[in-house]
Order: C-alpha cells, then structure tokens, then sequence
C-alpha cells in the first residue's frame, strides 16, 4: 500500500498508520539477492520508489513507525508496541505465524524465499554501512536515522 498511501488516506482520513522502515541498503541487498539476473539500475530504481513514497508518506501521516531490525531482533516489545497503538491486546501467539496456514503467497517488494515460509522470526540481516547507497537513497536512510557510507567518487 505504499504506493498508494494517498488514496487510501482520501477513502479513510482518520485510519491509522503502521510504516516499516528497513534500511534502504539491506532492501537492495536482498532483492539483489533473490534475482537470477540482478539488475543493478533498476532494483535501486524500485527501491527509491518505495522509499520515497514511504517518506512521504512518515512525514505526511500521524504514524506508527516501525524499524524491521527492531522488529527481528525485539519482536514481543515491537509488537506490544504496535498492539497498543492499535488498541489491541497483545497474545503471544501473534509471535508464533509460521503454524497458521495463510494461504498462498504472492510477493512483491519483499521475501518470498524459504526464510518467510519457514514459519519462525529471522534475524534482519544488516546493511553494510560502508556501502554507497544512491544521493536520494543515502538522503532518505539519513532521514530514518540509519548509517550511510560515503558517496562514490567520480
């Protein structure tokens, strides 16, 4: 829905807003990683995409923010925490996905490799921080507070 944050907010003004934010570099990493024939250009191309359309949406919307690397490494604190922005009581088995059959899996952005289908919280893999990210995607991983190496020189 990120894409489309703009319309949903027309058709329900007062919803409430739930944003995961990932580092952009570990989102490249792992699409890079999950593509036979990986194109460079365009996974950073999608990736800004998403990311801009994120921000924007992070400083236009009353949000609940959410970190993926916090998420996976502290999942009952985070999910408390969203529970409560919710007005939703908190069960341990929100914690426990992989023993519910969620039917099939269609991805888009995201992980639809045996890690997802293994039914248990994985660690988030990191970025490299020493990794040159894009200029507009080094801004927005600035803006979410994560590390950004240097620029490329020319």
């Amino acid at each position: 829905n990120t894409l489309i944050w703009p319309r949903l907010h027309r058709c329900w003004p007062h919803a409430r807003y739930i944003l995961l934010l990932r580092h952009p570099g570990a989102v490249i990493a792992s699409l890079t990683d999950r593509r036979t024939d990986p194109d460079h250009e365009a996974i950073h191309a999608e990736v800004l995409g998403y990311s801009e359309k994120l921000e924007a949406a992070r400083q236009s919307l009353d949000t609940h923010v959410v970190r993926y690397e916090d998420l996976t490494a502290e999942p009952e604190r985070v999910t408390r925490g969203l529970c409560d922005y919710l007005g939703v009581e908190w069960e341990s088995g929100m914690l426990d996905y992989g023993t519910k059959d969620h039917g099939t899996f269609r991805p888009q952005l995201g992980d639809w490799s045996s890690t997802i289908r293994s039914g248990r919280i994985q660690p988030a893999r990191s970025a490299d921080g020493t990794t040159a990210l894009p200029p507009r995607l080094a801004e927005t991983a600035r803006a979410w507070g994560y590390p950004v190496g240097a620029p490329p020189r020319h």
